[in-house]
């Protein structure tokens, strides 16, 4: 947390920093072009200004650094931190901006008489333009298929949640929901351990002591129009559960989602820790991965026969010089992960949970289910180890090893 402030903090200051000096250094140069007795002092101030520009960038890319830090992954790879390219952009911008705006308030005309703003102005331009191309537009198209991917096993439009019941008392059922809740919502009933998903309404939200029409993060109790009896740590969803590794992949784990939002509360109990680990254990999870062949097909595709591939890991906050599987139960998830998506290279397979623990023993030391948020969930090989030493554990997942 500290590093997230920290890199918020001087990312701002970096900002601020740039943006005026990229202004001031514009007007300074202009200044120094018109000519007269004040021209070598208008130069130093534009280099000054320059300096301070290349001093709000420097502050930009130590301000990514930390907050990648704190995330638990750090690109190496790129000279450009994501934050710098998008400054760049917005400082290339103001350049144009301030140009324009001089040149269309000067009423001498200097314009025809010093061509080099117009040069300037369309370095401003072009420059921002291959930015825009390369940090934006880019993965344009890649961003709005994950987005349709987000949604498309959604009972509501354009929009997603989890709720988790704790308690059930005269058909009231509260607990914490993840995402927006909204009367009227259809919605998948998961009760624990059962692989089917009822259809149920949701026909009352009382959040604070009062009856509403919507609530988000936060405790609530609700009314279900429903066919089957509501338990504790049942999840209701707006997502149906299901992976795909056929012309498109795709996963959604609603029931893991909705059980480790509310880990905080009721980890000590003995029942919830128990449908916890039912649940990561009957998981299939998204697991990115770059293609080392160095194609560049789509993410979203399932990969081609013989395609070679590395995973990759991030680090936890508190052991960063430990290296993690990150492995994501939805798009909504995996869309957090930016790195991935802004390297051409990248892949994602669906693995069931015990796949994706025999890939952790080939130099990981744990596993992290939905690192980026929204509830980040630490698996590390002891607890790993624990679940694989149960008996349930060994008979359903471990046939074949038996056998071999």
């Amino acid at each position: 947390m500290a590093k997230k402030i920290t890199g918020t903090v001087m990312a701002a200051v970096g900002v601020v920093f740039s943006l005026l000096s990229s202004a001031m250094m514009t007007m300074f140069i202009v200044q120094c072009f018109k000519g007269g007795p004040d021209a070598g002092i208008f130069a130093i101030l534009a280099a000054s200004m320059a300096a301070l520009d290349l001093t709000g960038f420097y502050m930009v890319h130590t301000a990514n650094t930390l907050y990648d830090e704190a995330e638990g992954y750090k690109n190496n790879s790129v000279r450009l931190s994501r934050w710098v390219k998008n400054l760049l952009f917005a400082c290339l911008i103001i350049v144009f901006l301030m140009l324009m705006t001089l040149t269309s308030i000067d009423k001498r005309e200097w314009i025809e008489q010093n061509p080099w703003v117009l040069t300037v102005m369309l370095f401003a331009v072009c420059g921002a333009s291959v930015i825009y191309l390369n940090r934006f537009g880019k993965y344009a198209a890649r961003r709005r298929r994950i987005r349709s991917l987000k949604y498309a096993a959604s009972s509501c439009h354009n929009r997603r949640f989890h709720f988790t019941v704790y308690k059930t008392e005269n058909g009231i059922c509260s607990g914490y929901v993840q995402g927006k809740i909204m009367t009227g919502d259809k919605v998948y009933v998961l009760l624990p351990g059962s692989d089917k998903a009822v259809l149920a309404r949701v026909q009352k939200i009382i959040a604070g002591d009062k009856e509403t029409e919507s609530a988000a993060e936060c405790h609530v109790s609700v009314t279900l129009e429903c066919s089957v009896n509501i338990v504790p740590f049942t999840v209701i969803s707006t997502q149906y559960p299901g992976h795909s590794i056929e012309n498109m992949i795709t996963s959604e784990n609603p029931r893991v989602s909705g059980i480790i939002s509310v880990y905080n509360d009721h980890y000590a109990e003995d029942e919830y820790i128990g449908i916890l680990n039912y649940d990561i254990c009957h998981g299939y999870y998204l697991v990115p991965a770059r293609d080392t062949n160095g194609g560049t097909g789509d993410m979203m595709y399932p990969l081609k026969d013989q395609t070679s591939v590395s995973f990759l890991s991030v680090n936890t906050v508190a052991r960063p010089d430990l290296a993690c599987l990150p492995v994501f139960t939805d798009w909504d998830a995996l869309g957090r992960y930016g790195y991935v998506i802004e390297d051409p290279a990248s892949t994602v397979l669906v693995m069931e949970f015990e796949k994706c623990r025999q890939l952790m023993q080939t130099g990981y030391t744990g596993i992290v289910i939905n690192p980026f948020g929204p509830r980040p969930f630490y698996l590390g090989s002891d607890y790993i180890r624990s679940l694989t030493e149960l008996e349930e554990y060994q008979k359903e997942f471990m046939k074949e090893e038996d056998s071999e």
